[in-house]
């Protein structure tokens, strides 16, 4: 099978531990040394190379059973270059070949990011650009430090306490999660100064009180 935007070959290494020869592509150096290097510790029917999706594919035609993306079609390309894409796909499978892909749509509890009011213009593009989603930018609580006011997972977020109701709506709006005002560490309010999280856990400071747990467990559903 054909992985097109690899990454640090997460998908890549689940599809050949389970038994698939995988030809992973990605426009990132770094990725690909990433992927050679656990493929040798894995010692994993892994092939890797460096490459840039919107060129005519390295492969022969009817080459695949299958090809893979995940996320890879939310990057900023013109229509032009996504039938191009799609194209390079269909020459390269084999008759009745699958090609599985995901992307993000605007109901997706992921589409939105939020950004500090310190970058501006140009910054904003490249952000969207790398997630494929669309920016806001806004200030927290009257802070522009935008990412030490606010931590989310997938099924909550929380923000500085003093943040607006009218910021709260805004946020809960973009990320689509409920959002609650919450502290760590005994009433420390720049929350991502204390918290990892994911949508599976949440680590805090040993210092954060019992109180503080209760609503950090109802802000992120956990």
């Amino acid at each position: 099978m054909l992985e097109i935007g690899a990454g640090h070959g997460r998908d890549t290494m689940f599809f050949a531990s389970n038994g698939l020869e995988v030809e992973a592509l990605d426009y990132s150096s770094r990725g690909i040394e990433i992927i050679n290097k656990k493929a040798i510790e894995k010692k994993l029917p892994v092939k890797s190379q460096l490459f840039d999706v919107k060129k005519p594919l390295l492969f022969q035609d009817t080459h695949f059973d299958a090809t893979y993306s995940h996320m890879l079609l939310n990057m900023r390309f013109s229509r032009a270059e996504l039938h191009s894409i799609f194209s390079e796909i269909r020459r390269v499978l084999k008759p009745n070949g699958l090609n599985y892909f995901s992307v993000r749509n605007h109901n997706d509890q992921f589409y939105g990011a939020i950004v500090s009011p310190l970058f501006k213009g140009e910054f904003d593009k490249q952000i969207e650009d790398i997630l494929g989603i669309n920016v806001h930018t806004m200030p927290i609580a009257d802070f522009n430090q935008t990412g030490s006011m606010l931590v989310s997972n997938n099924y909550g977020a929380g923000i500085h306490p003093k943040a607006s109701e009218k910021e709260i709506e805004i946020v809960s709006s973009i990320l689509k999660v409920d959002v609650e005002p919450l502290t760590i560490n005994g009433g420390i309010p720049y929350l991502s100064s204390g918290i990892i999280c994911n949508s599976k856990s949440l680590v805090v400071g040993s210092i954060t009180t019992g109180p503080e747990l209760i609503m950090l467990s109802r802000g992120f559903k956990m």
